[in-house]
């Protein structure tokens, strides 16, 4: 930046890019010279009053004005202006938009929400009670099976009062698996969404 740009900006108190500046203007006597010129320069124009039109031209502005409202015109060389059209009422179509955007956000949030939540009641993904029992019977005959093979293969070391607490931890999760009060379905283990 130059150097004179950087004394008007020192001038009017403004931050100078060059933090040395002050020390500058103190050692440099031509930087001085022309600090002080501008200075005188500044101080003059702050005391020199501001200029005022002439009265005759401020009396003929004034009496033009009252003529133009009397008349209705601005002035006598111009042709007659239409007159203004009647105020209205602002246009507010995009407050009605935003506030029928916002209300179809909010209905499409409400009927996913009420979809994610009777999607695990589906009976597409839950099986059905006809299904279930047929499981449970098939189950049951390979387990029938596997009792068979799993009597003979008993290690001797079976505690059962082991065998009868396990059986009680079963039954325990089993019943609270099953439909509660509410009359939601039970939740499958590899069902992660509630």
């Amino acid at each position: 930046m130059d150097d004179s740009l950087r004394l008007i900006q020192y001038l009017y108190g403004e931050d100078v890019d060059d933090p040395t500046f002050d020390r500058r203007i103190t050692d440099d006597e031509e930087l001085r010279e022309e600090y002080e010129r501008l200075q005188e320069t500044k101080e003059a124009l702050d005391r020199r009053s501001s200029p005022s039109p002439d009265a005759d031209v401020v009396d003929h502005v004034v009496a033009q004005a009252a003529d133009a409202a009397q008349s209705g015109t601005a002035s006598d060389d111009r042709p007659e202006r239409a007159s203004d059209r009647a105020a209205r009422a602002p246009d507010r179509a995009w407050t009605r938009r935003f506030r029928a955007v916002s209300t179809a956000l909010a209905l499409l949030l409400i009927v996913g929400l009420g979809w994610w939540q009777l999607r695990s009641g589906d009976p597409a993904t839950t099986p059905s009670a006809g299904e279930t029992s047929t499981q449970q019977q098939s189950a049951s005959v390979a387990a029938g099976t596997e009792e068979e093979q799993s009597a003979e293969s008993m290690p001797e070391w079976d505690d059962r009062d082991e065998v009868v607490r396990l059986h009680q931890r079963i039954e325990q999760v089993r019943s609270r698996s099953r439909t509660n009060a509410w009359g939601g379905d039970p939740q499958t283990v590899d069902q992660t969404s509630p």
